[in-house]
């Protein structure tokens, strides 16, 4: 059983105050989340990167992706320590996903799977209406990472065919590609490989 642990004050209703907007910012579709979680953690994973990811960020993340079930009441603000912690958790992850290997995400609190039939969600599920969707609720406050970190799993299990890493040689970021022509992470990255190539031919 979930052990619920109310929020006092100011942190009550912090996410619920702005949905609409935080929930535009991480993303309405499963691709758009993908997106946002390689953006915000896995491209900023280094102490000395700006990072600004915030708590009500993440916990429209988990709503939004894990749907009913997903419960507020345990989401405290998150330190930043912990926030990078995520960054590089799910950097990890992903560089592994990408090389073909496997992400073993440490489970450090216990937390609860839990399955149920939804309906859509009109303006949240643009790409997946329908069926069952898992969810991982976190039975404390201190569970809310482990909780995160497998939503971000299974959302990498499912759109991992998005993932590309930028061919450039000097570059080797991680994107979600826009659409399947897509190779290169930036314009100015397919523009730069271009250059190279073609003084490569002219011997320059």
């Amino acid at each position: 059983m979930s052990i619920i642990t109310p929020l006092h004050g100011r942190e009550r209703n912090w996410y619920a105050a702005k949905h609409r907007e935080i929930s535009q910012c991480v993303g309405r579709s499963q691709k758009a989340r993908l997106r946002w979680l390689v953006e915000t953690f896995a491209v900023h994973a280094n102490e000395g990167d700006p990072f600004r990811a915030r708590t009500a960020e993440i916990a429209a993340f988990l709503v939004n992706q894990g749907g009913a079930g997903t419960c507020l009441s345990v989401m405290p603000r998150i330190r930043s320590v912990d926030l990078i912690y995520l960054a590089k958790a799910v950097k990890e992850g992903v560089d592994l996903v990408i090389d073909g290997k496997q992400w073993k995400v440490e489970i450090r609190e216990p937390v609860d799977r839990i399955l149920v039939q939804r309906t859509g969600v009109k303006g949240v599920d643009l790409d997946e209406p329908f069926g069952a969707r898992s969810t991982w609720q976190p039975r404390s406050r201190s569970s809310l990472l482990t909780a995160f970190l497998l939503t971000a799993a299974d959302l990498i299990e499912r759109q991992q065919s998005w993932l590309r890493r930028c061919p450039r040689e000097d570059c080797g970021r991680v994107f979600v590609q826009e659409d399947r022509r897509q190779r290169y992470c930036s314009p100015r990255c397919s523009q730069t490989r271009r250059t190279r190539r073609f003084r490569r031919k002219i011997g320059r």
